[in-house]
């Protein structure tokens, strides 16, 4: 049998200025880190200063990759996890 798969949904990146006073991100998946990555201005020197908060291992991996320096990772990856380590990197 013959079948098409039509797509869902199309993602798409815009480039726009970030909040100066940003002190966290918080990524649900690898996808989400490139997509903000692709959609930061050139030049942004936040990658350094900003945390990154990630729900899992993988997208952990891809934030490291994107230039995040400080990446905290949500154990087990559960959005409950994810919101307690957000909350727990306010201290760090």
């Amino acid at each position: 049998m013959d079948f098409q798969e039509p797509p869902l949904y199309r993602t798409r990146y815009v480039k726009a200025p970030l909040p100066d006073d940003s002190d966290r991100a918080v990524f649900t998946s690898a996808s989400t880190v490139r997509g903000f990555a692709a959609c930061t201005q050139e030049g942004w020197q936040g990658f350094a200063a900003v945390k990154a908060v990630c729900i899992g291992e993988q997208t952990a991996r891809a934030a490291r990759e994107a230039g995040f320096v400080q990446v905290f990772t949500a154990s087990p990856a559960t959005l409950p996890a994810l919101v307690d380590t957000a909350v727990a990197a306010a201290d760090v």
